[in-house]
């Protein structure tokens, strides 16, 4: 089933005559496809247009064919760059589903001001509805498809970073690590998005990038690493270590965040919330003794990094199968010159709990031991 008819379902339960939505998430979530125009030129905008009896996309001409093949979608409605603005063509297409006046659902936060203004000033008889909730909670389904794409995905970039360190010694460079993970991605299909590397107090930076400084003995590291693969899936794996062997205060902080992973594992299951999640890392962060106050430990994982539900103190979202979930505690030491531990792993949630897609790191990864 394409993911498109979900948001049929969906109409009737708000009382909707169409959805339209326009984000680079939505649209390729729903309709299957990676344009990634959406991104990089903001004003080219692709439209995905949703009725109760069809389908239809509106795009560039420049990007029409490639949405067609991508998407399997018919009904491609295409529009001139620089000589007509994608909202006029979105309206023909609202016109030719006999949608106006109608009652249409948007994601308000993503489209931009001047769309909407432009979109009203064409059909005056349209009501624009924000569904931003309900489209975010609708994407924590993941179909088979992409549940398979998104493990795939995930175990290339844990194996990336695997290698990489394996092949690292103790005179090798920050950039030396990353350049080999980026190339262990690259290798299995992956186009690298993001590749964050610190050591030593450069940890407790909340994304630090690579430099070109020799690691050294005694020191922790920690990289988070996420790349985009086919169907435009993201994925996103953390991993910590040391440089050398670790000395007794660094397992124990390890150790401690090893232990929280598990206790965030346990709720994951049908009928527990976000909240619950949260509340199990955080318990067993402060009963180890430590001052420990981070905003969220994880977060659903699609075609964007950080999807519903992200595990956070106040998220009631109820957790149901097939969402796929990333669990990532982390910990702070400032106290010690600068230490941060941070690893992150990917897990299904199935009918009868979870299933884990990555297999957790069991100690501190070292470098040039």
């Amino acid at each position: 089933m394409d993911p498109w008819f979900a948001l049929q379902r969906f109409l009737g339960t708000r009382e909707l005559d169409a959805v339209v939505l326009n984000s680079y998430q939505a649209v390729t979530h729903f309709a299957g496809t990676n344009l990634l125009s959406q991104l990089l030129l903001p004003d080219r905008l692709t439209y995905l247009l949703v009725t109760r009896t069809g389908v239809s996309l509106v795009t560039c001409n420049l990007e029409a064919s490639q949405a067609r093949a991508q998407s399997g979608i018919q009904r491609v409605a295409e529009y001139v760059e620089f000589e007509e603005p994608p909202e006029s063509c979105l309206a023909r297409e609202l016109v030719r589903h006999s949608l106006a006046p109608a009652k249409i659902g948007v994601k308000a936060r993503r489209l931009p001001g001047h769309s909407r203004d432009e979109i009203v000033a064409l059909l005056p008889g349209l009501e624009l509805v924000p569904i931003d909730d309900d489209i975010q909670l609708l994407q924590t389904f993941k179909y088979d498809k992409i549940r398979d794409r998104l493990a795939g995905a995930t175990c290339a970039t844990q194996k990336a970073i695997d290698e990489a360190v394996a092949a690292a010694r103790h005179t090798s460079t920050e950039l030396d690590v990353v350049s080999a993970i980026i190339s262990g991605i690259s290798g299995d299909g992956g186009v690298p998005v993001f590749c964050f590397f610190g050591s030593g107090p450069r940890t407790v930076l909340g994304h630090p990038e690579g430099r070109d400084v020799r690691l050294e003995r005694g020191t922790v590291w920690r990289t988070d690493v996420g790349a985009r693969f086919d169907g435009g899936v993201m994925s996103d794996v953390a991993r910590c270590g040391v440089v050398g062997e670790p000395n007794p205060r660094q397992e124990r902080a390890f150790a401690t965040i090893q232990a929280a992973q598990r206790a965030g594992f346990e709720p994951l299951r049908p009928g527990a919330t976000a909240a619950d999640v949260y509340a199990a890392v955080r318990t067993t962060i402060r009963e180890a003794g430590y001052d420990w106050d981070v905003p969220h430990v994880g977060h659903g994982l699609g075609v964007g990094v950080h999807e519903e539900p992200v595990f956070s103190p106040g998220n009631q979202t109820v957790l149901s199968p097939g969402m796929v979930v990333n669990v990532e505690p982390m910990l702070f030491l400032v106290d010690s010159g600068g230490e941060a531990f941070h690893t992150e792993d990917l897990a299904v949630v199935t009918e009868s709990g979870h299933r884990l897609v990555t297999a957790p790191q069991t100690e501190l990864l070292r470098i040039g031991s």
